[in-house]
């Protein structure tokens, strides 16, 4: 029997409601948290009814992810109509802006963030990543006017700066009201293009940091433990990294898992707790420094970046796990966190304002670009394959800090 019209309008819509109220469930809780009653609840109908539509979460999950890739890419598409990097990256921001204050304001349905993309399995992994990696490339295009001759690696670090602010614009647009989500996201645009320094200081590829001591040689169990869980955390997702693979990787059983850990929530909560650490010993370090505010956070800067790609550091947990997390305090205790150390990062940025080696801007908007190019460190490997330390401080903090233009 055919399908009329009318029938195949109702499915498209339904559908699209069950992806609207996914999307803001994924946003929340990532795809561990996520329930199929639970979205079905969020349009009214039960459990069993959503099947028909998305015979699994998995497929409902790879449908969100799908749908914010491919508004993703209609904005880039749109934005290269500009001429010019500043007007084809101007365009872009404010288009997400505008996108998120129409969320915000309840005239668009969510939109799927990325934090939880490595937690996808089975059949969609593939093509939802091949979507993400297409994606990657358009962003590319848009930021390089000649990409046949443009450095590969130099071009491919400047887009992974780029999808990280975009990536997180929820963070640094929700700080002002809807109305003003344009006026901010054209201050972005200011720091990525034109950096924070301000005129007469000068860039140094390494500084002081070079004799920071970050982290701990330890060598016990429990320091393995951290390092492997954050690892495959950052690899395969909060859901991804069960207790049987962190077990694997250590070539240990399951039994072993538990001999030294109370929960995989416990181990986790502590990998958090190490990243801060470390980033406190890297910001402790830089207070103490006899120098500018834009010599101390471009000092915090590289050694943090520096930690995860060198042979002895390992990556520091992406902030991206907060919202997969299953406990509601424990999510608020490290957003507090987070929220504490970007204060700090701020304050770097008025000492350098105050003694003129950061040129007049929004602090807290600065502190927040350092602490993105900080948390997508931990996949520049994988944007920028085989990148050394000297590599990754010119081909990504230096123009993370110092602008792409």
């Amino acid at each position: 029997m055919n399908t009329s019209p009318a029938q195949t309008t109702k499915f498209a819509d339904k559908r699209e409601a069950l992806i609207a109220s996914a999307s803001g469930l994924l946003n929340e809780h990532g795809i561990r948290g996520t329930t199929l009653s639970a979205v079905a609840e969020g349009v009214g109908l039960v459990k069993n009814s959503v099947t028909y539509y998305f015979r699994r979460k998995e497929d409902l999950a790879a449908a969100c992810y799908l749908r914010s890739i491919d508004l993703y890419n209609r904005l880039t598409d749109a934005a290269m109509a500009q001429t010019g990097l500043p007007a084809r990256l101007g365009a872009l921001l404010r288009a997400h802006a505008e996108l998120q204050a129409s969320v915000e304001q309840g005239r668009h349905a969510p939109v799927t963030r990325f934090h939880d993309l490595r937690a996808l399995r089975g059949e969609h992994m593939v093509p939802v990543y091949a979507a993400y990696e297409d994606m990657f490339r358009r962003l590319r295009r848009l930021l390089n006017d000649d990409e046949a001759t443009a450095d590969r690696s130099a071009a491919n670090a400047r887009t992974h700066i780029v999808l990280g602010v975009v990536n997180a614009q929820r963070v640094w647009l929700l700080r002002h009201e809807p109305e003003r989500f344009c006026a901010v996201a054209d201050s972005m645009l200011g720091l990525l293009l034109r950096g924070l320094m301000a005129p007469g200081a000068r860039w140094q590829d390494q500084g002081c940091e070079a004799r920071w001591q970050l982290g701990s040689a330890d060598l016990s169990p429990s320091a393995a433990f951290l390092r492997t869980a954050t690892q495959l955390i950052n690899e395969q997702g909060y859901r991804g990294a069960s207790v049987n693979r962190i077990a694997e990787r250590l070539n240990m059983t399951k039994g072993g898992f538990y001999y030294h850990n109370e929960t995989k929530d416990d181990l986790v909560a502590c990998c958090f707790d190490q990243t801060f650490a470390i980033v406190r010993q890297a910001l402790a370090q830089a207070e103490r420094m006899e120098a500018s505010g834009w010599e101390r956070l471009s000092a915090v800067v590289r050694a943090l970046v520096l930690f995860q790609i060198t042979p002895d550091g390992s990556p520091l947990l992406q902030w991206s796990a907060v919202p997969a997390l299953p406990d509601a305090a424990e999510r608020s205790r490290i957003r507090q966190a987070l929220g504490r150390i970007g204060e700090r990062l701020a304050s770097l940025v008025v000492g350098g304002m105050v003694d003129g080696s950061v040129r007049p801007l929004d602090p807290m908007q600065a502190a927040q670009l350092a602490m993105v190019g900080i948390n997508a460190a931990a996949e520049l490997q994988r944007f920028v394959p085989g990148t050394t330390p000297q590599a990754a401080v010119e081909l990504y903090v230096r123009p993370l800090l110092m602008g792409l233009e």
